[in-house]
């Protein structure tokens, strides 16, 4: 408890939490207690003892002034109406199944009334209150309703039970730390399953139809969004033709366009790098002499296009951003990119890296927000984003994963009414749009309860923008390039998260596969160990596999003994490979060129791969019964071994047969190999 203590030790954390800080205070208490009396003993309070009487209070007159005549004046809570909406469904159709998002058609109303209570009751009390006067049995206790009408939570399964809105937004707190408020409309509906109630948006005009028609509704939401994505791309496109190194009409447009599977004309992303390679070569590697983000921007371009940025066009573009001191100097937006670049390609040291991670951690303000000033006290909503979404690489370290809560408290108090932001007093579209790629990169989607404010969501104000194929800085603004680049890739990075695709700026392993349409199998053959990078954090997808690597490759993945004698000519006991070799041989997996020799260096063939592959998977227990029919450019020794790996889905038939397979096919083959064997998690 004492860790969760405030920097001035004047409250618990989160920070300007007073339930944190009650809840606190009380532990202290019961702490201090211990072993005394109970916390909620007051048997021993003056106040109970009847010998012992409080000093009358002056009573005032209407004036104000004492009066030492007439009765009480005490003043009477000003009468607010309430609208009360108690909503269920029927238990013998639901099936355990119902949510109020979904399926608001099909629930009726236990009762719906408005009434009029004392303008200063919570939720809770008022609800109660008006349970009470309309005869309604309920079970209440520490702020939450568990039971209406006799229909209890988890009565419909271990998520089932009471939620409620106020005006159609669900509340982030318990029902006692929210207010009435005149006119305002409180519903409490009973839901099968909680967790997928989270966005609900409104309720008080739910159409009363039926479920399809909410689904064309949903439906036609995502396609007005898809629409608007598909119409920026070609908008950037027409724009953007020839990107180049640049903040705006070069890296965030490439981005954009590379994170969000549009359809891009062949050799627009070529343009790009040959573009970056000159400049680099033009300035001798020397982007900036102070802006480091210019680094971090153009590292994070080559590295999402398959390029390693520490060998590009003759230099080291991460070398910069590996200078803290520098790096640092520029500001917290400075550290900010640089972590979130190195993190992409797997760049430099865990050292640096963790010391970028330090300081960003070591700028957060008592709000829970960042700000780019060391000097402001109040949170930017932009540089706020930008650090949610440099945390959430490392979200795996407890104080980071605290750290990014905090954040999104400290944003979610920040968003307006329309579900916008603002930096420095003026709503943007580049301040929603880094918003939102934050909530993509943490997974939180954009219409989490936290952020949808009077129905609005981030989304739909950033929509708002929107107009002519791109996007305006301001609300009816012309359009904005800079707007245009940023608002494309809060849409492509909600478009990956929603297809359950990695952030666009994610950790990776490897810097140069982002692109390569292994990707995912290279990353699972890695985590295994059946496949080594080139470095740490280089793959070289391209580069050929000689034998003695793919005979490596299988006995990892099979988990093959290494060992044995071998007596190839050309395999010596010294080489690494020898070990591998032997086991893939003795496993009747490889066999030797001739008698005599292996050709270890030699790069294999398709026909050589699928010949090693279909004798692996037989070994592993996968039985398919291939013809020996020919196969077009194979030698006819292959015909049997390709048939098998085609007919088994192991091997891509698009690949020539004696075509030199690189590493990147390899892994892919393996991978499709021991999966069809069931030997993969």
């Amino acid at each position: 408890l004492m860790g969760e203590v405030t920097e001035g030790q004047d409250g618990f954390l989160p920070v300007e939490n007073s339930f944190g800080t009650e809840q606190g205070f009380r532990g202290l208490l019961a702490y201090k207690l211990k072993g005394k009396k109970a916390f909620f003993d007051f048997t021993q309070n003056p106040k109970n003892d009847p010998e012992v009487q409080d000093e009358p209070e002056p009573e005032e007159t209407q004036s104000g002034q004492n009066s030492s005549s007439g009765g009480s004046q005490k003043e009477e809570t000003e009468k607010v109406s309430v609208t009360f909406k108690i909503m269920a469904h029927d238990p013998k159709e639901c099936g355990n199944s119902y949510t109020y998002k979904s399926d608001s058609s099909k629930y009726s109303a236990i009762i719906s009334k408005t009434v009029k209570l004392d303008g200063n009751l919570t939720v809770y009390d008022a609800t109660a209150e008006f349970l009470e006067e309309n005869g309604i049995s309920y079970t209440a206790k520490n702020g939450y309703i568990s039971e209406i009408d006799g229909i209890s939570e988890l009565d419909h399964g271990d998520y089932s039970g009471w939620m409620f809105m106020v005006n159609g937004v669900h509340q982030t707190v318990g029902s006692d730390y929210v207010s009435i408020t005149p006119g305002s409309t409180v519903l409490w509906f009973y839901t099968d399953d909680y967790r997928y109630e989270k966005g609900s948006e409104s309720f008080g005009n739910a159409p009363k139809k039926e479920d399809k028609q909410t689904e064309a509704q949903d439906s036609s939401a995502d396609t007005k969004t898809a629409d608007t994505a598909a119409d920026t791309a070609k908008f950037l496109l027409d724009t953007v033709t020839n990107p180049t190194v640049s903040s705006i009409g070069g890296e965030w447009a490439v981005l954009g366009l590379l994170a969000s599977g549009e359809e891009v004309p062949d050799g627009y992303f070529d343009r790009y790098i040959k573009n970056a390679e000159e400049t680099v070569k033009e300035r001798g590697g020397v982007l900036s002499a102070r802006k480091y983000t210019e680094y971090s921007r153009v590292v994070l371009a080559l590295t999402l296009l398959g390029k390693n940025a520490q060998e590009f066009a003759g230099c080291d573009l991460t070398a910069p951003i590996c200078d803290f001191d520098k790096t640092v100097a520029q500001g917290l937006n400075g550290a900010i990119w640089a972590l979130i670049a190195l993190d992409t390609g797997n760049y430099g040291s865990d050292e640096i890296r963790e010391r970028y991670l330090d300081y960003i951690l070591s700028r957060e303000l008592k709000n829970g927000g960042w700000n780019l000033s060391e000097s402001e006290t109040a949170a930017d909503c932009d540089i706020t984003a930008m650090v949610l979404t440099a945390l959430s690489n490392h979200c795996e370290e407890y104080r980071v994963k605290e750290a990014a809560e905090r954040g999104l408290t400290c944003l979610s108090e920040m968003q307006n009414s329309d579900g916008g932001f603002s930096t420095y007093g003026e709503e943007t579209a580049e301040s929603v749009s880094q918003v939102i790629s934050a909530l993509a990169a943490l997974g939180i989607s954009e219409s989490d309860a936290r952020f949808v404010k009077n129905g609005k969501t981030p989304l739909d104000c950033l929509l708002n923008y929107y107009k002519e194929g791109g996007f305006s800085h301001t609300k009816g603004g012309d359009v904005n390039l800079m707007a245009t680049e940023q608002a494309f890739i809060a849409l492509s990075a909600l478009k990956r998260l929603a297809d359950g695709k990695q952030g666009l700026f994610g950790k990776n392993k490897f810097c140069d596969i982002l692109r390569d349409e292994n990707k995912a199998e290279i990353v699972k053959m890695a985590e295994k160990g059946i496949i080594n990078g080139m470095s740490e954090n280089v793959f070289a997808p391209e580069k050929q596999v000689t034998r003695a690597e793919f005979a490596t490759m299988a006995v990892r993945g099979l988990g093959i003994d290494r060992g044995g004698e071998i007596s190839f000519a050309d395999v010596d006991k010294d080489d690494w490979f020898y070990g591998y070799v032997a086991g893939a041989y003795k496993s009747g997996i490889v066999y030797g060129v001739s008698e005599t020799e292996f050709y270890p260096d030699g790069s294999i063939t398709c026909e050589e791969a699928a010949a090693m592959t279909a004798r692996a998977a037989a070994a592993c227990g996968v039985l398919c019964k291939s013809s020996k029919n020919e196969v077009a450019g194979a030698s006819e020794w292959a015909y049997e071994a390709l048939n098998f790996c085609f007919d088994t889905e192991i091997l891509d038939k698009n690949i020539p047969p004696k075509q030199i397979l690189t590493r990147s096919q390899v892994a892919k083959l393996i991978y499709n190999m021991l999966k069809k064997a069931e030997k993969l998690d």
